[in-house]
């Protein structure tokens, strides 16, 4: 799956489960795909504001919407200064979906289990998803061996500050999406 498709894909999964994603969620989404085998384009993420982040994503995404898969809409948040966009599946977007469910079930039905285990131990929350994409980026990093100290200290400098309240609740999205393990050392059960 390219990341055309996993964008179409991502944004008719939340849509038919009655979510809305934005920007983040999507980046966070489909980096969690990547990390899992179901993307098979480049790995083009490097780390930015809210996490992993990647042009080409944007650029997808940018392309759903410019060629009517995906529409685009803007909500103002005066709290923050600022607008967040929500997406959601046109007609020809839902047709798209349909499509590659079927040409493409294998990867389809992974990339749906991650929007199914983020929806519901994050709720598809772009804050919960942003830290476990963090942690897990600076993980792989340094090979999957880190110290919870150690975490926060290169997520400093980067720019990130993650609580340990935070870590908590990454480190439950990662297990549960097995990409991290439990100090048992296995993945979820």
């Amino acid at each position: 799956m390219d990341y055309l498709d996993a964008v179409v894909t991502v944004v008719g999964l939340s849509s038919s489960s009655g979510s809305q994603v934005g920007r983040t969620a999507i980046q966070k989404l489909i980096y969690f795909a990547l990390q899992k085998g179901v993307v098979e384009d480049e790995d083009t993420y490097f780390p930015h504001y809210y996490g992993p982040y990647s042009k080409e994503v944007a650029r997808a995404l940018s392309t759903a919407v410019s060629i009517d898969f995906v529409q685009e809409s803007a909500k103002e948040l005066p709290e923050y200064e600022g607008r967040r966009y929500i997406y959601t599946p046109t007609g020809s977007g839902k047709a798209l979906h349909s499509m590659i469910k079927k040409e493409q079930e294998e990867d389809w039905e992974k990339l749906s289990e991650i929007v199914s285990i983020c929806g519901e131990t994050a709720k598809l929350n772009m804050q919960i998803m942003a830290c476990a994409a963090k942690v897990h980026y600076l993980l792989t990093q340094r090979e999957g061996r880190m110290t919870v100290n150690e975490i926060k200290r290169t997520a400093q400098d980067l720019g990130w500050e993650l609580k340990d309240s935070d870590i908590d609740k990454a480190a439950e999205l990662l297990v549960e999406l097995d990409l991290a393990k439990t100090d048992e050392g296995s993945g979820k059960s």
